[in-house]
Order: structure tokens, then sequence, then C-alpha cells
């Protein structure tokens, strides 16, 4: 709770002036209302019984009522434009702060989370900062004024009261505050599995294509069904224990309502007590029973809204796995001349039973366009995602050009020098304008086009009613698997980057298209690096260099004809299998 409040606290800075001001005229606003309007209304009371032919005083108290009614509504409304001020800019801080920090964090991290359940807690961190304040300028700020002013004024009327108020105002918020660390832990569990199904809701919605073709509709709503209950389960516990909270809490306001009323009564008959005193007092009890039955609730919201805001704070304070080096340059550039890429000394593992790379050592000369073959755990995935730095050597060290892409440069400031393709093309629910100019978004819609056309998908764009500013559906879902690759091709390109990556980039054209693909990959790319990820040898025959690569190592290295000649080499065996299934195994 602490460490939730504390950044809550953090992301005010700069706007607690308006948060200071909104509660000093809230406070103002309930003084008159809530403390000074019944004291009005007793004299007022008081001189209708014991003044009745002192009309200026009668009439002086009632413009005296006035007054406060209307102070009391200026200070509420002028402090609700406040606060609706300070409220929207720290919902703003807020959501910044949860994108900074989810963006920092390495794809592992997004590959154990649901993105519906991050969306999730992104959105209720937020929400319980502004539950958290309402309910701090509400109920809380509500309960201590009135505590306080309620206290103050009877002192004037009746001292012993104040000993019994003061007492059971202590007792009933001790035992709210008691009764809210007890929910704390449920409504943290209750949060907790609704992320979950808000997960698993999320996953299906996003994989419905795989539903609908092995046609599991039932297995999946029974899956969905066993995580509901779950949270049904959860929710139910917290519901119960907040219902038993609410009739404890029922009855000490009662206790105070009631007993004030008797209390202010009993001194009436005793002619210890003028009317007016027990109007001010039943109204005094009244408001002090309601205004701590908010309070009761306010426990219950801030439990909640606590629980909901750890979730995000968890992923807040979880130091990213892969972060920048101090003094790291933000941003570097590269000619073609200087794209060098160096693998030194390797060494990576999964875990301790998954070792990929020991002591790996790869040199990629600058303008090369270098093939990488090999079978499914031989290391070629690894590799790329090193070099892209999604994950991070453990040994060693990787350099592009001069640079140590882990120590001299942050992982975004040599992003500009590589441009990726990778087999499944990742899209924005934008315009294909936007996905193609992604990585160059100062390039004009000529360049777009020109870029489209390199890679064959400006006359499907063309032929759509809002052609480039045609939406693609989330994750692209409205283009098929083949538009998707193209349009990551065609944003590549217009990278423009010295250093290119092809991770299975033609796997889903078909042949006629994958030809025109690589004329234009052969001729549009002179000079620059390249690394070619493939299973097809059309793909990779007319690379300057092919690598074979086995358990992390490379076996082979040369070009199509060297690797030929080895008629004992695996690439051999391969090139003149005509089990073609063998050959797509051994190259994906």
């Amino acid at each position: 709770m602490k460490r939730v409040l504390t950044v809550y606290w953090q992301y005010t800075k700069g706007i607690r002036t308006s948060a200071f001001l909104t509660i000093l005229l809230f406070t103002a606003a309930l003084l008159f209302r809530e403390i000074l309007r019944p004291y009005v209304l007793r004299d007022l009371v008081d001189g209708l019984t014991t003044h009745a032919n002192d009309r200026d005083f009668i009439w002086h108290q009632v413009v005296l009522f006035a007054v406060m009614h209307i102070a009391a509504q200026i200070c509420f409304r002028s402090g609700e434009f406040i606060n609706s001020l300070f409220e929207s800019n720290h919902m703003r801080n807020l959501r910044n702060l949860a994108f900074e920090h989810m963006t920092k964090h390495s794809l592992a991290f997004f590959a154990n989370n649901h993105a519906g359940a991050l969306v999730t807690r992104q959105k209720r961190f937020v929400n319980s900062a502004e539950v958290l304040f309402e309910e701090l300028v509400g109920s809380t700020l509500s309960m201590t004024v009135q505590v306080i002013g309620v206290s103050i004024v009877m002192l004037f009327v009746s001292p012993p009261m104040v000993i019994g108020v003061l007492v059971w105002v202590g007792c009933y918020i001790l035992n709210a505050i008691f009764m809210g660390r007890k929910r704390l832990a449920l409504d943290y569990n209750e949060a907790e599995q609704e992320s979950r199904v808000t997960g698993d809701f999320a996953d299906v919605m996003g994989n419905i294509s795989i539903l609908k073709t092995f046609g599991t509709t039932k297995r999946e709503k029974n899956f969905f069904s066993g995580t509901v209950n779950k949270h049904y389960s959860a929710l139910q516990r917290a519901l119960h224990f907040a219902n038993t909270q609410n009739a404890m809490q029922g009855i000490f306001s009662s206790i105070i309502h009631i007993g004030g009323i008797i209390a202010a009564v009993s001194l009436w008959f005793n002619n210890q007590m003028s009317t007016g005193n027990v109007i001010l007092i039943t109204i005094y009890a009244g408001s002090l029973s309601s205004s701590l039955w908010d309070f009761g609730k306010t426990i219950r919201k801030f439990s909640r809204a606590i629980a909901d805001a750890e979730e995000m704070v968890e992923i807040i304070d979880t130091p990213p796995s892969i972060v920048d080096a101090p003094g790291a340059l933000e941003r570097i550039s590269l000619s073609p001349e200087q794209a060098t890429i160096d693998f030194k000394n390797v060494s990576f593992a999964y875990n301790s039973s998954a070792q990929i790379f020991n002591n790996f050592n790869l040199s990629i000369p600058a303008g090369q366009k270098v093939a990488i073959i090999g079978s499914t755990g031989a290391g070629k995935t690894t590799l790329v995602s090193l070099l892209l730095r999604v994950i991070d050597v453990q040994k060693g060290s990787i350099h592009i050009g001069p640079y140590n892409i882990k120590t001299d440069v942050t992982q975004d400031g040599f992003k500009s020098c590589i441009s990726s393709v990778s087999q499944n093309i990742d899209l924005y629910n934008r315009s294909i304008k936007d996905n193609i100019g992604y990585g160059n978004p100062n390039a004009t819609l000529d360049e777009i086009r020109a870029a489209a056309k390199k890679a064959f998908i400006d006359s499907y764009i063309e032929s759509l009613p809002q052609k480039y500013d045609s939406e693609v559906g989330e994750r692209g879902v409205r283009l098929s698997g083949g538009q998707r690759q193209r349009i990551g091709i065609a944003r590549a390109l217009l990278h423009d980057a010295p250093i290119l990556i092809f991770d299975e980039a033609t796997s889903s054209l078909d042949n006629i298209t994958e030809k025109e693909i690589q004329q234009i990959l052969e001729t549009q790319l002179q000079g620059k690096t390249v690394i070619v990820i493939a299973h097809r040898l059309s793909t990779i025959r007319n690379c300057d260099r092919i690598l074979v690569m086995e358990n992390g190592m490379i076996v082979q290295d040369g070009n199509h004809d060297e690797l030929e000649a080895d008629t004992n080499g695996i690439y051999y065996k391969l090139l003149h299998s005509h089990d073609v299934a063998v050959q797509e195994e051994v190259y994906q």
C-alpha cells in the first residue's frame, strides 16, 4: 500500500498546487455547510422560540444562513473545477508512466503476460488514483472536518458529549481500518483473478481463427468458465466480508445518531439545553453518522483501489531484463561501408539445460549478403534475437560497426541502422500508409508508394476504396498473410537501414512473387549488409555467403558453389535430396 501511494504522490509533481487548493476549497465548503450553517440554524430556532418579537434578529439569522449556503456552493463548485484540472493531469501522467514502464520490458516479459491483462492493469492503475483522490477530498475530508468542527462547537454546548463523540469516533475508525486491512488481501486476490479473466478473454478473441478452424467452441467455453468461476469465488469472499463490514459499521452509525438525539432530548427535559441546541445536535449526529458511514465505504473503496493499483506498481518496480548502459549513445548512424557485424566469443543459454551458443564467433563484412540455414534449434532465431538485442548476450559482445550494442548504445539507439522482416509481420491498427512509413515517419506518400511497388503490394492497395488510408485492423487482420508480409518488406525497404535481416521473410509468398521479391532485393540492396534466414534454396542461392548451423555452431561457411562442391557436407546433401520434406524441415 505504501509503495502505491508513493508512486501516486511522485507523479503529482507540478500539479500539487491544484490538489492543495482543491482540498482547501472543499474544507471551507464543508465548514460552511456542515458546521456553521447548522450553528446559524440553531440561533434561528432559538430566536423563533425566545425572540419571536425581535424580527431584526430573526431576519439577520436567515440572511446569515443564506450566506453560509451560498459560500458553501461557491467553494464546492470552484473546488470541483480545480479538482477536474488536477485529476485529468494526474491521470495523464500516470498513463504515460504505465506506458513508459511497460515498453521498457523485453519481449520475454510480454510472452509471459497476456496483452489484455496488461491493458486492464494499466486502466485500473489510472482509475484507482482517481478513486483514491476523490475519496480523500470526499468522505475522508468530510469526516475529518466534521469531527473536528463538531467537537469544537460541542465544547461550548455540552463539554461531556465531546468525550463521548471522540471515543466513539475513535472506535469506529479503528474498526474500519482493521476490517479494511483484512479485506485488502481479499481484494488483491479478486483483482488478480479478474485480470486472468480479462487476459483469457482477450487471448481467445485474439486467436478466434484457431477456435473456428478446430471447432473448439465448447472446449474454450469450458476453459473460460473455469477461469470465471475462480474469479467468482474470489469475488464472493470479498463481497461476503464487505457485507459483514457494512453490518458492523451500520451498528456504529446507529449508535451515534440515536445516542446523540437521546442525550440531547434528555438534557432538554432537564432544562439544560435549548431547543435550538437539540436541533443542532440532531443535525450534527445525523451528518456525522452519514459521514462516518461514507468513511467506512471509503475504506472499502480504498482497499480495492490499492489492490487494483498494486499489480501495475509491481510491473513498475520490476527492473527490465534488458537495460541500457550508463552513458550509452541515444542514437548512432552508420554508412553502408561501416555496417559490419561481429559476434565475439558470444555465449548464451535460455536456461542451464539449453545452451545455445558457447564462445560463438561470426564476422560479416559490410555489404555482404549472408544466408543462414539449419535445423530447428540450431540457433538461427537466437542469433537474430541477440543481434536485435531482444535478448542479451551473457558473455562476449556483438558489434555493429565500431559499436558494442550492449554497452555503447541504447536499445533504441542502433535500431535506425537495422531493418528486420520476420515470418510473422506485426502491424498497428492504423492505415497502410502509417504502417509502411512507420520506420520513416518523414516519408512522403510518393516514397511510401515507391516502397510498396518494390514489395509488389501497390496494385492491391490502389484497388482499395481508401487506398493508402485503408485501416489494416488489429494486427493486420484485414489482410492476408502474404499481404502483411509484403507491407512488412515495404516498411523495411523504406526504413533504408544499412543492415537488413530477413527472417523467413518470403515464407508466406507464392513462388512467382518470391522471385519478384528476390529480384528487388538483389537490385535494391546493393552495398547493404544483409542476413537472410530461409528454407527455400531459391532465396539463398545467390547470397555472397551461406552459413550452415548445427547446435549453435557454424559447420559450413561458403558461397553456393563452394558448398555444393563439398559432397560430404550437409548443404550438398540437402541440395541434392529428393525428399523435399527433409529439406524444408532442416531449413526451417
